[in-house]
């Protein structure tokens, strides 16, 4: 083979905190407020609901502060000096610091920094120049400035401020930053594709890279987007970064994925790509590993329980782990989108099309965003194509008809099934009698099928709670819209 299909990357962020003292706690004593050492604690998430754009949707308040501040990245050897929003506070159990209580310190710095710079590199794939090594004195780190109060005997820090200290990794040098990053850029920019469709325009960048890109682990650029889109030699921290750059040039959602990658051979840090299709759901990307002596197509577009072609009987979940921390010690985890179970299907010519304004959204097998009343000819209106709508009986319905929940829409070669939120019997109108229904099955007297359920569950949630039905009841009574039109 071409390349080796197992990838190591450096991507743990060993940056040392300094510690300096600044102004004395009577100057600064009445103007900035403190918040005591617990409420530090929880105000640290540790792991966020669902990825909803990017990973600065899932950081604190104070980290998405620090990601605000690096950005946008400086391309040569700089300190980034701000305050904190709110300043940290920690008592001693005595007059003088120890050892542990010198780490418990840090460990809440690091814990705001250190996962908002792995968030960032995860954003912005375009910053590649950092010197992460690890070496306080030579590469990329950080320092807090800090006072201290004594009050009935005990000593409070005060932690105020944070510094970046920006290096520019020696490959490039502060005074080439901009050079190799407009490279870059340029590549990027002089890419073009013929094609239309989302499919058929992530084909042409997984294809690209596939033909221009050589697997080389001892390149110098190999872990940067620079090594694969310029210098033509990466790996899979590479590869998937480039990736992600061309998505975002077409406005394709794109995310960068770490964690493992599982062989039968066994098991190395990995880096691949998530990406979401017109139908709302993701797919795993992973050029590096369709990158072989002919282009693979095992890793392109594939769903959690997809089984690869050429490379063993593993799922491409069982083969690529996601390690939600990004490799680091610290204590966010972040959330990367579900995977859709099976792969993506590339529609025939001749299906249907939601139009890009389109409420409708599609969700595996489901189709959601009607609402009550919808007629079969609304729904047309929301397509380019023709489709057909049948009734839970299979029943072809006339566009004055209503569609309601468990309805079959048709679009070609695909077809789902329609979700109207709260109306649960189906008829495509909300009314007492589903209020009746969603209050019986949050009691457990009544069984909702898989689509009811659905409907049933108006918030959001994975099965009715009491105030799905309270909801429904006010629809019914015209005091509150499920579908937040003005009442």
């Amino acid at each position: 083979m071409k390349k080796r299909i197992f990838i190591l990357i450096t991507v743990i962020f060993l940056l040392t905190p300094l510690f300096t003292t600044v102004v004395s706690a009577k100057d600064l004593n009445n103007i900035i407020r403190s918040v005591e050492f617990p409420l530090i604690v929880n105000r640290l998430s540790t792991e966020s609901g669902e990825y909803s754009g990017s990973f600065y949707n899932q950081l604190s308040a104070e980290q998405k502060n620090v990601y605000n501040e690096m950005n946008p990245m400086p391309t040569t050897n700089t300190d980034i000096e701000f305050d904190l929003i709110t300043p940290l506070t920690y008592t001693l159990s005595g007059n003088t610091i120890t050892e542990g209580e010198m780490e418990d310190i840090g460990d809440l710095i690091r814990d705001i920094v250190e996962p908002t710079l792995n968030a960032y590199l995860s954003d912005n794939p375009i910053v590649f120049w950092l010197d992460l090594r690890g070496d306080p004195t030579t590469s990329t780190s950080y320092l807090y400035t800090y006072y201290e109060t004594t009050s009935g005997g005990k000593t409070t820090w005060t932690i105020a401020g944070i510094t970046i200290r920006i290096k520019v990794a020696s490959v490039y040098s502060e005074f080439t930053t901009s050079t190799y990053k407009d490279a870059v850029l340029n590549e990027i920019d002089d890419f073009d594709t013929d094609s239309a469709s989302r499919y058929d325009i992530l084909k042409d960048i997984h294809d690209y890279l596939c033909n221009n890109v050589v697997y080389s682990s001892s390149a110098i650029y190999a872990h940067e987007p620079y090594g694969s889109l310029v210098d033509g030699k990466a790996v899979c921290e590479g590869y998937a970064e480039a990736f992600k750059l061309l998505c975002d040039k077409y406005n394709i959602p794109c995310v960068l994925v770490v964690g493992d990658g599982v062989t039968n051979s066994g098991t190395e840090p990995h880096m691949w790509n998530y990406v979401q299709m017109e139908n709302d759901n993701w797919y795993g990307v992973d050029v590096t590993w369709d990158d072989q002596n002919v282009i693979r197509y095992d890793f392109f577009l594939a769903g959690a329980d997809t089984v690869s072609v050429n490379f063993g009987t593993k799922t491409f979940s069982q083969s690529h782990i996601e390690n939600g921390s990004f490799f680091s010690e610290y204590s966010k985890v972040f959330v990367f989108p579900d995977l859709n179970p099976s792969a993506y299907v590339k529609p025939d010519p001749g299906d249907a099309v939601l139009k890009s304004e389109s409420n409708l959204s599609i969700s595996g097998s489901y189709m959601t965003g009607l609402y009550d009343d919808m007629t079969v000819g609304q729904i047309k209106a929301q397509f380019t194509g023709e489709i057909t709508v049948e009734n839970s009986d299979g029943v072809l319905l006339a566009d004055d008809e209503k569609v309601g929940t468990g309805c079959i829409i048709d679009v070609g070669s695909v077809s789902y099934t329609a979700i109207v939120l709260g109306d649960v019997d189906g008829n495509g109108t909300i009314t007492a009698r589903d209020y009746l229904l969603v209050k019986r099955a949050f009691l457990g007297t009544f069984t909702l099928s898989e689509e009811q359920n659905k409907a049933a569950c108006v918030g959001g949630g994975t099965s009715p709670v009491s105030s799905d039905y309270l909801k429904v009841k006010r629809h019914v009574l015209g005091t509150y819209d499920i579908f937040k039109r003005a009442v």
